[in-house]
């Protein structure tokens, strides 16, 4: 197949409901009204079939996700402080920083977990950057107090997911604060963008030896990547010119990189990588919203550590793992951006802008504000599927689409080749 690239960055290696109508509102906006829907229902999938309602037990996970304190000045800030010449560039904030300054109030949080009270529910305790509410409900539960249905859908391949009927509505009161609800639905779930590619794999020839001066790869890789038509990490690092950071003694020491991930890894897998290469890269696993589902599987996450540990071995590795489900995708997001504790993020997990839908997009979008603002750098593997990546997928196969989190404005799209001569620098087209 194609090769994927895991970029790494070190010091040097860089409506109002009035008996009967409601008013939709966007983010930020204020309203009178006793209630308001946010946003609008999930869009089906093409060929989706309802199956049955969604039984009133089911239990769910959502999150209530808060308007910025000031949105247009977090988009300035963030602006700012990575353009070269801004008076405010790379004069990064710290957590508490962001939060005094941006973060919505601790009175408009506690007004919106009383009108979560209110409509039945139990909010749980603000995530640490104060700009999203966990909350755990049933679907009857979820139903009631956002004044919407849920119902079951066959969708592509025979899975069955669930998803809201009509647009969340909240009280008018709070609808100011908040953005909007993620979780309601499961309709798409994101996928490893670098599992099956159509784009066909390299023609290349690589010699086995390729001195770089960072770790070099056993004899059985160097033999498997030849009857594979693939690559070992060592000449991935010559053909990009990593082998000058290398020899001046740089292989990563002192940074950390963050791993976005909705699957375990295997532990066995990664130690046998890491006595081939002969590197000793500390990996950390971090659980987030409860951690991988249990029907995940392994093997894009191995591929993700093995080739950072390959290249930057000195580095440390924080493999954040959430669930792959409604609220799972953004929960992990988020508890890498919170924490802020890697400068270097790096997620090959994504879907196409229609299959990710307006709310869970316009949700993520101040987070990844927020990581420009604390001087978190993110890189995301751009799709298979070059300029149509919905294709597959169900959703307007034959039209242009992109793949999110890589379009988000604050993030930094790296996207798939094929090469045609190792160089270095190498020969390469792009997967389109």
């Amino acid at each position: 197949r194609g090769f994927r690239i895991v970029a790494v960055l070190t010091a040097g290696l860089i409506g109002a409901l009035v008996l009967t109508s409601v008013t939709s509102v966007e983010a930020g906006g204020a309203s009178t009204s006793s209630s308001v829907r946010l946003g609008r229902s999930p869009r089906l999938p093409a060929g989706a079939a309802a199956v049955s309602s969604l039984a009133d037990t089911t239990a769910l996970s959502v999150d209530v996700v808060l308007q910025p304190r000031d949105p247009d000045g977090l988009t300035s800030y963030a602006e700012a402080v990575s353009t070269p010449g801004s008076s405010q560039y790379r004069h990064y904030l710290g957590e508490r920083q962001f939060v005094s300054r941006f973060a919505p109030t601790q009175g408009a949080i506690g007004s919106v977990k009383r009108a979560l009270v209110s409509a039945g529910l139990r909010p749980g305790a603000v995530s640490v950057n104060n700009l999203s509410i966990p909350v755990r409900a049933t679907a009857g539960q979820l139903a009631s107090a956002f004044s919407t249905g849920f119902k079951r859908y066959r969708v592509g391949g025979g899975r069955i997911a669930y998803a809201n009927t009509t647009a969340p509505q909240v009280s008018g009161s709070v609808a100011p604060y908040v953005q909007g609800v993620v979780g309601l639905d499961d309709l798409s779930l994101a996928t490893p963008a670098s599992r099956h590619s159509t784009a066909g794999g390299t023609s290349a020839k690589a010699k086995p030896d390729t001195a770089t001066g960072g770790p070099q790869a056993c004899s059985t890789a160097v033999t498997d990547a030849g009857d594979e038509g693939s690559h070992t990490t060592d000449q991935v690092a010559s053909a990009y010119g990593f082998s000058d950071l290398y020899h001046q003694g740089d292989l990563g020491s002192g940074q950390t990189v963050a791993l976005y991930e909705l699957q375990g890894y295997g532990a066995s897998d990664i130690a046998a990588y890491q006595s081939c290469f002969r590197t000793a890269t500390s990996v950390t696993t971090v659980n987030a919203d409860g951690g991988p589902l249990a029907h995940s599987g392994v093997g894009e996450a191995d591929v993700d550590i093995e080739e950072v540990s390959g290249l930057a071995p000195d580095t440390h590795i924080l493999v954040y793992q959430g669930p792959n489900n409604g609220a799972g995708g953004y929960d992990t997001y988020n508890s890498i951006i919170g924490q802020d504790q890697a400068k270097v993020v790096s997620t090959s997990w994504g879907l196409c802008e229609p299959s990710t839908g307006s709310a869970a997009a316009q949700a993520e979008n101040p987070l990844f504000e927020e990581a420009a603002a604390q001087g978190q750098t993110i890189v995301a593997a751009s799709g298979d599927q070059g300029s149509e990546d919905c294709l597959g997928s169900g959703y307007s196969n034959d039209t242009l689409a992109v793949d999110d989190p890589a379009s988000q404005p604050f993030v930094t799209g790296a996207g798939g080749t094929s090469w045609s001569s190792l160089g270095p620098p190498p020969s390469e087209s792009a997967w389109n």
